[in-house]
């Protein structure tokens, strides 16, 4: 049984769990100098305060690696797997009043209940049942918010609480699509015959800002202008000018980003008419599904996302533009709309992309990838501008 397995890991590891000293003046160190009040805010002092403070050693949990480091050892190595990261977090929540219970649990594959065992085990994370209404949250994650409602790669499995008394399984939650988001602004000028000036602000929220974080962690903000090249330049012919970042090391905010960059090719000129081929490079990046003719096994969609995009195009003095169709599509993977106005001498796009999170038969596949292909190209629509050829034409 689960809690016969659970309750003999706990002993082998008893000699581990007690704080000691060190570690309790450690605690009140922590919540002393983030001038926590609360509980909650003592957690997430505590939290914070292993996850930057101790740097990832990867050992997977397994038959020869259940054991972790004392306490002492692992805050003076500043250094630790998943064990030690959960469990140097478990004394110092444990020091300060605060009730955790270390859990086990596999970032990969499902758990089989009727086969009770720590073999099916590859990682360790902590289950705290008074925060946030009870929450599970992993201190090697270092990019991620803590108040998500699940830690990365976590969502919707089977864990082990190791409560002293009564050790079980525990589902954690599904991932939350309310903070799975991208918004993201952009005003576009036509600056010569063949080229879109654009400056751009982008909000990532939830694990999407995690990930832009984790990309830009460790490198020089002087080279974020040659980062962002590199990771968008597949999806448009672009030239990164400029690059700011916004909450870059606050993960409980949504990560801004300030963009200003040149399209090359994006303006076909003729005459009275110009076609002007409108950037979504952040929604392709993020959303553009791979291409597969004959897919023979169901896909899946592991995080939901709502992209919301608002593009405004500056209309050249003596030119007009003809507006579009609103669209609007439901499907079993989610739903797309757009819509666009004229409004001050600017044509104005306002998109949104929702993407559910679930898994999806193969032959719904092909219907899937032309759906999402025919949201992106209307969300990045190519505008036609005509002359006007008198005062009169509008």
């Amino acid at each position: 049984q689960w809690e016969t397995i659970g309750k003999g890991y706990l002993q082998d590891i008893e000699n581990r769990l007690e704080p000691s000293e060190t570690m309790v003046t450690l605690a009140q160190q922590v919540c002393g100098e983030a001038e926590a009040g609360t509980d909650e805010a003592k957690a997430e002092a505590i939290l914070d305060w292993v996850r930057r403070s101790l740097s990832y050693q990867a050992i997977e949990f397994g038959a020869r690696a259940r054991t972790p480091n004392r306490g002492d050892r692992i805050v003076n190595n500043r250094y630790g797997d998943c064990k030690d990261h959960s469990l140097v977090a478990y004394q110092l929540l444990k020091a300060s009043g605060l009730e955790a219970r270390l859990a086990l649990i596999h970032n990969r594959t499902a758990l089989l209940n009727e086969l009770p065992s720590l073999n099916q085990f590859n990682h360790m994370i902590l289950y705290l049942p008074d925060l946030h209404g009870g929450r599970f949250v992993d201190c090697t994650s270092k990019d991620q918010s803590f108040r998500l409602s699940v830690p990365e790669d976590l969502g919707d499995r089977e864990a082990l609480v190791l409560d002293a008394i009564n050790p079980h399984l525990r589902r954690t939650a599904s991932y939350d699509a309310d903070a799975q988001k991208i918004i993201s602004s952009r005003k576009v000028v036509q600056i010569n015959e063949l080229e879109l000036s654009v400056t751009e602000s982008v909000a990532f929220h939830g694990y999407y800002a995690g990930w832009i974080r984790r990309y830009l962690r460790g490198k020089p903000r002087s080279t974020y202008e040659k980062e962002l090249q590199q990771l968008l330049e597949n999806y448009a012919k672009l030239e990164v000018e400029q690059v700011t970042a916004d909450h870059l090391d606050d993960l409980n905010k949504p990560l801004v980003l300030q963009l200003a960059y040149r399209l090359r090719g994006a303006v076909d000129e003729q005459g009275q008419e110009r076609r002007v081929t409108l950037p979504a490079i952040w929604e392709r990046y993020f959303i553009e599904p791979n291409y597969s003719a004959d897919r023979s096994s169901p896909f899946q969609l592991h995080y939901p996302l709502t992209f919301r995009s608002e593009v405004t195009l500056a209309l050249p003095k003596d030119w007009r533009v003809n507006l579009g169709a609103d669209e609007r599509q439901d499907q079993a993977w989610g739903d797309w709309m757009v819509n666009s106005k004229i409004e001050d001498k600017a044509w104005t796009l306002d998109g949104r992309i929702a993407i559910k999170s679930g898994q999806f038969p193969a032959a719904s596949y092909l219907a899937y990838q032309k759906d999402l292909e025919h949201a992106l190209e209307s969300i990045s629509p190519t505008l036609i501008l005509k002359m006007k050829t008198n005062a009169t034409d509008e």
